[in-house]
């Protein structure tokens, strides 16, 4: 029988299966004994699946699902990456879809030759069902497969993995984008390095990160804005030459319930040349004494080493360290410092009224579209090795 539910109509049949042991007949699911004699035969004997590319990208869980048609059956690879540098974690997900407007005899053939497929595909750390195009959302799936996403500390929370992952796919909409964004310090031109920091050291000040290159004092202002992790991110991507450090202020809860913390960023680009690096590197301990006090250390050397969802599991252990870990994971989470960050934006509105542009402009970059190739082995390996998060596929 079907039930019904906030995610649309779904089928009984839509299970979360670990991997490697899902496996159907023309009459529905074998048994456990059958099922591990067909399993075993796509694994170690059977041939490869001919597999029709119908589509990939790089937008996630959304893209995938605006390719399905409740018309056919089809399999999906689907890629989830969560955490960042030496913690980050990769986790592939085969999605069957069995549309329901798809007959019996045509599900039943498609499912014979499951294991043909997932021989095609690879290894997968999961496998998941869906008769239902609804079903084929980040809710849904990430409801299924939280234990297979979260790493095994159990550190963060469902909550928090959907939100790293729709950032991640440039799709979350945190307070900064509801509110709109400001101007930065350089963007306003008429603002020192000194005046920076000072707004970032109060609670509530109107900038929340400040970065500078190294030099003797006094500091050599790089940039400093109202938006947080994701704005200064957004600088840094025109940082990929320097060596920079600064500080980052994070909220977290509202009113008299908020918390700070301040957090020392030291950035080497990837692009440093080795010389310029060994010679900044001597300056470290000076330059982080200028932004002294703080509560815990970033050594970044790329982009993908900055997410909010890894920052915060930081300032967790840092409280823990601090004998502040009172409020545990429930204060120190994206709800509180998304909540924190929309209140410092609107209480600093005044800041930021009548301040124009005036000053140097970030460059924009355009984001090429995802080239798909027609060959199922090369989306697969784009998908294994490269920027590909999902592809879709069809019997030949």
């Amino acid at each position: 029988k079907n039930t019904t539910s906030k995610l649309g109509r779904r089928s009984s049949k839509n299970r979360f299966l670990p991997a490697a042991i899902l496996a159907f007949s023309a009459h529905g699911q074998l048994t456990t004994a059958e099922a591990g004699a067909c399993v075993g035969k796509g694994q170690t004997g059977g041939t490869m699946a001919k597999l029709v590319v119908k589509g990939g990208g790089e937008g996630g869980i959304d893209e995938l699902q605006s390719c399905l048609t409740p018309d056919t059956c089809s399999f999906a690879l689907a890629k989830f990456v969560f955490g960042s540098g030496s913690f980050a974690r990769t986790k592939l997900i085969m999605i069957v879809f069995k549309g329901e407007n798809v007959s019996g005899m045509v599900k039943a053939r498609t499912m014979t030759r499951i294991a043909d497929v997932k021989k095609s595909l690879g290894d997968a750390n999961a496998e998941l069902i869906i008769e239902d195009v609804a079903d084929c959302n980040v809710d849904y799936i990430f409801q299924e497969c939280y234990k297979i996403f979260c790493p095994e500390n159990g550190e963060v929370t469902l909550e928090e993995l959907k939100t790293e992952y729709a950032r991640r796919m440039g799709s979350a909409q945190s307070a900064v984008s509801a509110s709109g964004r400001n101007f930065t310090a350089i963007e306003m031109g008429d603002l020192s390095s000194d005046q920076c920091l000072q707004e970032v050291r109060k609670p509530m000040g109107a900038f929340n990160w400040i970065l500078a290159t190294p030099a003797q004092p006094p500091m050599k202002l790089f940039n400093a804005g109202s938006g947080s992790l994701s704005e200064m991110k957004e600088w840094l991507e025109d940082a990929e030459e320097e060596v920079l450090y600064g500080l980052l202020r994070m909220g977290f809860g509202t009113g008299k319930f908020r918390r700070s913390k301040w957090i020392a960023i030291w950035w080497r680009g990837e692009e440093v040349p080795a010389v310029k690096r060994s010679r900044l590197v001597a300056l470290q301990a000076d330059m982080l004494k200028l932004v002294h006090p703080y509560s815990l250390e970033l050594f970044i050397n790329g982009l993908d080493e900055l997410t909010e969802a890894d920052v915060i599991v930081r300032v967790r252990r840092a409280a823990v360290v601090d004998g502040e870990d009172n409020g545990g994971e429930e204060m120190f989470s994206l709800e509180k410092f998304y909540a924190a960050l929309d209140e410092e934006i609107k209480a600093n509105a005044q800041f930021f009224t009548g301040r124009t542009g005036k000053g140097r402009k970030k460059k924009k970059k355009q984001k090429k579209p995802a080239q798909v190739s027609d060959d199922a082995a090369t989306v697969i390996k784009d998908i294994r090795q490269g920027d590909l998060t999902w592809g879709l596929f069809e019997l030949e």
